[in-house]
């Protein structure tokens, strides 16, 4: 069995035993990055075709040297500046942890993704789900 399916699983028969006992589950969707284990991450790295844009990566250095001059650091002692070397030499923005890439919202096909995942998650926590 798919552990994903099995959390998804649990987390419906939660968000239902809650609903009878007249509690209302709250959900923190984070919006900003996924991890860099994510599967958009995964394949951003395996040059992908459509998810070499869901990131901020950059090729060198170049980008993210402009960017630091303005960028405030949130957690210097996870990685010095917002953005962390890739395996491969390229740069990603990772705001605030190595392991949590920023992603690339000018691009429309990250918008409409999120927008998936949200809904998937809000139709397992439903009163109708």
């Amino acid at each position: 069995m798919n552990p994903a399916l099995g959390t998804m699983q649990e987390l419906s028969a939660l968000a239902a035993d809650l609903r009878l006992a007249g509690i209302s589950l709250v959900v923190d969707f984070i919006f900003n990055h996924t991890s860099n284990e994510h599967e958009w991450a995964r394949k951003a790295i395996a040059d992908k075709p459509g998810y070499e844009d869901f990131y901020l990566i950059f090729p060198d250095r170049t980008m993210p040297d402009a960017y630091e001059k303005t960028v405030r650091k949130i957690f210097p002692d996870d990685h010095a500046g917002s953005f962390v070397q890739l395996p491969d030499g390229r740069w990603t923005w990772s705001t605030f942890h190595h392991f949590q890439w920023d992603l690339n919202y000018a691009n429309p096909a990250v918008f409409r993704a999120m927008v998936g995942e949200m809904l998937f998650l809000a139709n397992q926590v439903s009163a109708d789900a």
